[in-house]
């Protein structure tokens, strides 16, 4: 506790006054007790890989109060904003920051592909099941949509050609191989299969350029597929186009000495390590006490008061 003390004592509290011209919004599920419904919001220097703040809230009215209360110069330095698409970190952004180019972190865009899979394949699955608690006592289609799960969600052309034995199937297989019994067991999932695939594909390969006129031929496949969740996300796609398109720019990173893809890729390393400071802690009990200390933690440039 007099450790603590100290700290607060002598570290000087952060003050954003001024934002990099890349930067990545987010937010951290911390503690009901000390974020508004638990969750904190985090604004990172995107080539710097640093926390630029953290506030107790990820509201509209919060964040709209904090970024007002910011120079429009300062904001208006910022060229691009990273995000997941949840749609009040856009309205921020596109409210603030007039000069800046949004993009949608491609991770999430797949995370919602998943689980339009999941939803054929958690179906199918179920038509399957004949109630055995052991895996190996069930039937052989449920079986092997449950086992294989994760090799569907992998870039077929990565899959090994390794063969492994699978007592159920009494056979040595490799997982290319196991993924086309699988696909075999229906049409629909086969569809949503490749379908799927298509996009990783899109999202590993593309150029900016490239992607400008493919996105739209995807958002026609998914939505003809008549797959409901496939549709949906056909929707999901059209509706954040520019900003998932904007995912494709390639940033030269002078500092590292190379070209990087926008991303959250930053913000979700610095998420990690702030779960294990919130971790370590205990839990915290104060805010701006929590705020000080991973800021310090991560960024390591806070001044002491004299």
């Amino acid at each position: 506790m007099e450790c603590i003390k100290l700290f607060d004592r002598f570290i000087a509290d952060p003050i954003t006054s001024t934002l990099p011209e890349i930067i990545s919004f987010d937010e951290k599920f911390i503690n009901r007790n000390i974020c508004e419904n638990g969750y904190s919001f985090i604004i990172v220097d995107w080539l710097n890989v640093k926390i630029v703040d953290i506030l107790s809230s990820r509201h509209l009215n919060k964040l709209g109060d904090y970024f007002s209360k910011i120079s429009l110069k300062s904001r208006s330095n910022v060229k691009y904003i990273t995000m997941d698409m949840y749609d009040t970190y856009l309205r921020i952004a596109k409210t603030y920051f007039n000069n800046a180019i949004i993009a949608v972190d491609s991770f999430h865009v797949l995370q919602n592909l998943i689980r339009a899979f999941d939803k054929v394949r958690i179906r199918i699955m179920k038509k399957h099941d004949n109630g055995a608690d052991n895996l190996d006592d069930n039937t052989r289609e449920y079986y092997l949509l449950k086992k294989g799960s994760d090799l569907l969600y992998k870039l077929n052309g990565e899959l090994g050609t390794t063969r492994k034995h699978y007592r159920k199937l009494n056979m040595w297989i490799s997982d290319r191989t196991l993924v086309r019994y699988i696909t075999d067991i229906s049409p629909e999932l086969k569809q949503a299969y490749w379908l799927m695939q298509e996009y990783l594909e899109f999202n590993r390969c593309s150029t900016y350029d490239e992607a400008k006129i493919e996105i739209d031929e995807l958002i026609d496949k998914f939505y003809n597929s008549k797959i409901n969740s496939y549709m949906e996300f056909a929707k999901t796609i059209s509706t954040w186009k520019e900003y998932i398109l904007n995912s494709f720019i390639i940033i030269f990173d002078e500092t590292r000495n190379k070209y990087r893809r926008l991303s959250d890729g930053p913000i979700e390393g610095l998420n990690a390590q702030t779960e294990k400071i919130n971790i370590n802690s205990n839990g915290f009990k104060n805010f701006k006490l929590f705020r000080k200390i991973v800021i310090y933690k991560i960024n390591k440039n806070i001044l002491f008061r004299l």
